[in-house]
């Protein structure tokens, strides 16, 4: 939605996609199943294939949608009838609507530093985190 009426796309980005992979002491092997993109996809993805009406996850985005619509009318950013429309769509959505998506996105040449931060070219942020290396 975020795309469809204000042209922007946030994603979770962390270098890491799968911690539990890792060898135990390796940066991110003991990243919480919150911040790990394998575990959200797979606990979305479950939710999604089994219609799990009582994921916590989707039932909190479900809730925070027409919130948010509100919030963008509030701020002159989009329209009553768009705002409504947001309120509308998220109502009647199923949860099969809300399946995950995983984007790979190739890190910058200079990820070795410790910290990075990927800049769009008007200089704002898009993805930033912290590095493998130590």
């Amino acid at each position: 939605m975020e795309e469809d009426y204000r042209g922007q796309h946030y994603a979770w980005c962390s270098p890491i996609f799968d911690g539990r992979k890792l060898n135990r002491y390796a940066l991110g092997a003991n990243q919480p199943p919150s911040a790990d993109p394998a575990a959200i996809y797979e606990d979305l993805h479950r939710a999604v294939k089994t219609n799990d009406e009582h994921n916590a996850k989707l039932i909190g985005q479900k809730k925070i949608l027409p919130a948010l619509g509100l919030k963008w009318l509030e701020d002159g950013h989009i329209t009553d009838a768009q705002a409504e429309e947001i309120v509308a769509v998220a109502a009647r959505a199923t949860f099969q609507e809300w399946r995950p998506i995983i984007l790979v996105i190739p890190l910058p040449s200079n990820y070795e530093l410790n910290k990075f931060s990927w800049l769009q070219e008007d200089g704002s942020r898009f993805c930033s985190g912290a590095s493998l290396s130590s």
